[in-house]
């Protein structure tokens, strides 16, 4: 580990979510769900998020942490990602645009100590913009 690297790579951080998708017919599915968040030694630069609603009801998303830091404060979009924060709620969110539209919140306190294990002491949690 470096010496601003605290978070032990590979270790998994339980975390409650909630996701929404969009299906057929402008139907939204709304689901509360456990997000595990790691960082793998292989890939360093994302944080790998796996939702899971039951055994058989998992999904896997990837996040450049870079992504994930700007979104912290602002609303970011790269391709079919965007990322940006939800003040009133205090949770992130992450939205995937494919076949199924998606909606993913993850608390942004949990979120923000993640990245702070990452990065070193910054201000990751960003301000509010009044």
């Amino acid at each position: 580990m470096s010496g601003t690297d605290t978070q032990r790579h590979d270790d998994l951080i339980a975390l409650p979510a909630r996701a929404f998708v969009l299906g057929d017919g402008l139907e939204v599915g709304v689901a509360a769900c456990t997000a595990t968040v790691w960082r793998p030694r292989a890939d360093l630069g994302r944080l790998y998020v796996l939702l899971a609603g039951d055994h058989d009801d998992t999904a896997t998303i990837v996040v450049d942490l870079d992504l994930l830091t700007d979104g912290m404060s602002c609303r970011v979009d790269r391709g079919p990602v965007t990322v940006w924060p939800c003040w009133d709620d205090d949770v992130i969110c992450l939205g995937l645009r494919g076949r199924h539209h998606a909606v993913v919140e993850l608390p942004r306190p949990a979120i923000a100590k993640v990245l702070a294990d990452v990065a070193g002491p910054a201000d990751v949690l960003g301000h509010r913009s009044k």
